[in-house]
């Protein structure tokens, strides 16, 4: 048993922090459990922390038995327990440890975890001066236990040189096992990528990395990679004096497999369509058919959990579930065993398509920013969904679909590329119906003009418009008109784009489509401000600000905040052009939408410049400069006439400011503090016209970051319909007071939730 403790033959790498963690854990309570999936060195670890235990050392290696009945007498014999009497194993064990100060290393206990529980229990009751550590896939469960989850080792991020990858822990490992066996071999400005894609495929865990590094010897890590997709054929071949099941990859997985439930195996197989993180209610919608029933769900992922099969990942108020990579492509072979794929893919489908109608019906609702970052977050789902509907000539429509409910997902969430990436690819396949071709193009058009590429825009809008006319369908010839008009005023033909937004503004709101009235009212007041009709841009942003009010929205009441800022600052009120900024901002603290942000830094940018301000200018500048790199834009994609705003006004941004991004919420954070002396960012928002003081008290409460669903549950003002009473560029707008549903809709509430406008039937498209 001594070979638990025995001096290494390989140096350890990589978890010099984890060791000072658990040594003062293990110093400061009596039972420590260092938990984590097979292969991350948890046996390793504890040895490396014992070499600095002064107390005697007694190491147990369970993995040399298999019946839990002979946990006690295993003890015993390492313990060298001279009793020979008909006392049972463990009392024989307490009576030896007695007050005896003794720290008892247990490693390996998932598959005898219940017998080592009630062991430890035991011991632990009646000798005082006993510390046990342990390691196990699963806790013990244990009172008192102090469980340290081990994590992978880190991986490198997806940009930086030589020296910052050789920082990498997982890339140190990788390094240091491959000279072993080729001295020679080292990280290079050729080999950075390789090296950095094979770490992060394989996760981080240091077996895989050590059985990657044995075929170095044979292989360029560029060949290793392309080799990858079959990583359990590849990774093997490891130490024949180690454990057997550390001696290939398979071997490691299949180990944890063996100890799995039925139905654990069940929804491990099938939780391996998400590529990325999830949430339970996807686990319940997608997991649980056939076999296994919804409400066994949860304690089934629990179960997981548990075992380390799937790991919990917390994002602010969310909890998510993930699965490594490795043990992913395990569970995606267990579910094409079992003939499961075309099913449980079909449930992802079906899954998205029912998530994505319910954000665009509640777009306009305080939910917007949660369900951006959810959507977010789960985009690699999106694309898997995607790619498997696409494969499938019978799910083109469906994907076209999913597509267009999508559009905030590809415009509000940064997701232009792969945006426009899915629409070349579902309008390059036969068997569209009309309809829902026309409906993709829509969309994709918007895709296109803000990526600045108005040439494909407008060839998509003249085939919409074409296969519009053949159907009487006033709300899709509003959403052409809407995208026909950012086409002129991106392509500075503002006469034409305000005619536009007139035609289509009146449809969308007798039709109920807030969400589009709203954008397209923004996008009209841009149009004014740059035929210098500031007065009805200023009225035409309170108006937008009024519709979307009662319902908590603010995604396009950033924008609006954004057209009034540059209203302001065109009539030389600099400190209502910083307050309007500084609102826009605070909004986008829960958005994080790059565009808007970009747009309200150049006007900061150009604020400070006319305040005569060039230190301020420039941050400002620099940092827009970085969230358009970051997005794959610039500020010429949006119409000439901002466009030589921007050149005019813009200074020219100096080395010193010229720092890489760190996120855009650190943009939204610089801009906020360049206006904090001056127009104070916490200060509660000027009254709108229009509102009744409990409406503009909701917006305060929204911007100073309260709850979404906390004043959810008190938005009962219906946003009504706003129309226009008069023709001509500056109409008249009046709202009757009754509460209105979208036609086809009925109103429910959810458990828990605020009543919402829920549709009888199905609209895909623009007007889903």
């Amino acid at each position: 048993m001594t070979e638990l403790l025995a001096p290494r033959l390989t140096s350890f790498v990589g978890r010099e922090s984890d060791v000072r963690a658990v040594a003062d854990l293990l110093a400061g309570h009596r039972l420590v459990t260092i938990s984590g999936p097979g292969g991350l060195g948890k046996t390793s670890l504890a040895g490396q922390v014992l070499l600095g235990e002064s107390r005697p050392i007694a190491a147990i290696d369970l993995a040399t038995i298999s019946d839990g009945d002979e946990v006690a007498a295993l003890v015993a014999r390492v313990l060298r327990v001279a009793e020979q009497s008909a006392r049972s194993a463990q009392d024989q064990v307490i009576g030896h440890l007695g007050e005896r100060a003794q720290v008892l290393y247990v490693d390996n206990c998932e598959h005898v975890r219940d017998a080592v529980r009630d062991l430890v229990v035991a011991v632990l009751r009646a000798c005082p001066n006993v510390a046990v550590l342990a390691t196990s896939t699963v806790r013990l469960d244990v009172p008192g236990e102090c469980l340290y989850d081990l994590a992978p080792l880190a991986v490198p991020d997806d940009s930086g040189g030589v020296d910052e990858l050789l920082g990498s822990p997982s890339v140190r490992l990788l390094v240091d096992r491959a000279r072993q066996l080729v001295p020679e071999f080292t990280v290079t400005a050729a080999s950075v990528d390789d090296v950095r894609h094979l770490c992060r495929r394989l996760d981080g865990i240091p077996l895989a990395i050590e059985l990657a590094a044995l075929r170095l010897r044979v292989l360029s890590v560029a060949d290793l990679n392309r080799r990858l997709d079959d990583r359990f054929a590849v990774l093997t071949g490891g130490s024949a004096q180690g454990p057997e099941r550390h001696r290939t990859l398979r071997a490691l997985v299949d180990w944890s497999y063996e100890r799995c439930s039925d139905e654990e195996r069940t929804l491990w197989a099938r939780l391996s369509v998400f590529p990325g993180s999830f949430r339970l209610e996807a686990v319940e919608a997608v997991g649980a058919y056939g076999d296994l029933a919804r409400e066994r769900v949860l304690d089934v992922l629990a179960g997981l959990v548990e075992r380390s099969i799937v790991v919990v990942e917390r994002v602010g108020e969310q909890v998510r579930y993930r699965q490594l990579a490795t043990l992913r492509d395990y569970g995606a072979a267990l579910l094409a065993q079992r003939g499961e794929t075309e099913a449980t893919m079909a449930y992802l489908l079906d899954f998205c398509m029912t998530r994505s109608r319910e954000m665009v019906e509640d777009w306009c609702g305080p939910e917007q920013a949660e369900s951006l970052a959810i959507w977010r977050l789960e985009h690699p789902t999106l694309l898997a969904a995607f790619a498997w509907a696409l494969a499938r000539p019978a799910m083109v429509d469906a994907a076209a679909e999913l597509f267009s409910l999508l559009r905030y997902h590809w415009i509000a969430g940064g997701q232009l590329s792969d945006g426009r990436r899915w629409a070349d690819r579902i309008l390059g396949l036969a068997g569209l119906s009309p309809a829902r071709r026309g409906h993709v193009l829509a969309v994709a058009s918007w895709v296109c003009l803000i990526q600045g590429d108005r040439d494909v825009a407008a060839r998509h809008l003249t085939e919409a418009q074409d296969l519009a006319a053949r159907a009487a369908d006033p709300v899709l010839h509003a959403y052409l008109d809407s995208y026909g008009a950012l086409l002129q005023m991106f392509g500075g033909e503002l006469e034409q784009a305000v005619a536009g937004y007139l035609r289509c503004i009146p449809v969308f709101l007798d039709a109920g489509e807030q969400a589009a009235a709203q954008t397209a009212l923004f996008q009209l007041a841009m149009a004014q401000t740059y035929l210098g009709r500031h007065g009805e841009a200023l009225d035409t942003c309170r108006r937008e600000m009024a519709i979307g009010l009662p319902r908590g929205e603010l995604w396009d009441r950033a924008y609006a905040e954004w057209v009034t800022g540059v209203c302001e600052w065109h009539l030389g009120r600099f400190d209502r052009a910083e307050q309007a900024a500084a609102e826009a901002l605070r909004i986008q603290r829960s958005f994080e939408d790059g565009i808007c942000i970009a747009l309200v830094l150049l006007l900061i940018a150009w604020i400070r410049g006319k305040q005569a301000r060039p230190d301020e200018a420039g941050r400002a500048a620099a940092a827009a400069e970085q969230v358009w790199a970051l997005l794959g834009t610039r500020v010429e994609a949006f119409g000439p006439h901002l466009a030589a705003e921007a050149a005019r006004w813009t200074p020219a941004v100096r080395p010193d400011d010229r720092r890489p991004a760190s996120s855009k919420l650190a943009a939204v954070r610089l801009g906020l503090d360049l206006l904090a002396g001056d127009a104070d960012p916490t200060a509660a928002p000027v009254a709108i016209a229009g509102l009744s003081p409990r409406e503009n008290e909701v917006y305060r409460r929204l911007l100073e970051g309260q709850s979404n669903k906390a004043i959810a549950e008190d938005l009962v003002v219906s946003p009504g319909r706003w129309r226009a009473t008069s023709s001509g560029s500056s109409p008249s707008w009046a709202c009757p007071p009754a509460p209105r549903c979208r036609p086809g809709t009925a109103t429910t509430r959810a458990p828990g939730r605020r009543a919402r406008c829920r549709r009888t039937r199905s609209r895909a498209g623009v007007m889903a």
